[in-house]
């Protein structure tokens, strides 16, 4: 055949030695509000990518695509619920330790027994509040356990660069 471009609802290409044909794919036309969505998606997804970043060193299995998912679905959660005003007194990014790094293990929150708070006293001031960390008390571990390792990270990113009005 030798013909590369398009007809009608056809493209002709190339790929190495031969020649193929394929239907055009169908044109959507995205509302204003598909595409808000999208926007926020996008900075929830790079915001994902920057805490997975940050917290490497406590993150199980920073390559795990069901945890990337279940993390950005969780900070789109958030963004829609704070619009543009990330700096509130009670709207905080905090999964309340809902939130499992790792599905394979049980979930953080029936072992934990220590509420965490986080609160912005100020605009320029975020507090995490861990109440006094007493083992027996803080945390159930599994029976028979002889060890229990715990670790905490924090990261600090600067969501106002995420934030436009959208």
């Amino acid at each position: 055949m030798g013909y590369q471009g398009r007809m009608g609802n056809v493209i002709h290409y190339k790929m190495g030695d031969k020649y193929y044909s394929r239907s055009a794919p169908k044109k959507y036309e995205q509302t204003d509000a598909t595409k808000a969505r999208a926007k926020v998606f996008g900075r929830a997804s790079s915001i994902g990518a920057l805490l997975r970043k940050n917290l490497s060193s406590v993150i199980p299995n920073s390559s795990d695509r069901k945890m990337q998912s279940r993390l950005v679905a969780e900070i789109f959660s958030w963004l829609q619920l704070v619009g543009n005003r990330p700096a509130a007194e009670n709207n905080q990014p905090s999964f309340d330790f809902l939130f499992s790094l790792n599905s394979e293990a049980p979930r953080l929150s029936s072992r934990w027994n220590v509420k965490v708070q986080v609160t912005n006293p100020s605009p320029d001031i975020l507090q995490i509040s861990i109440p006094a960390f007493i083992p027996n008390q803080a945390i159930k571990a599994p029976p028979n356990a002889v060890e229990v390792i715990c670790k905490i990270a924090t990261t600090i990113i600067a969501i106002y660069r995420f934030l436009r009005i959208f």
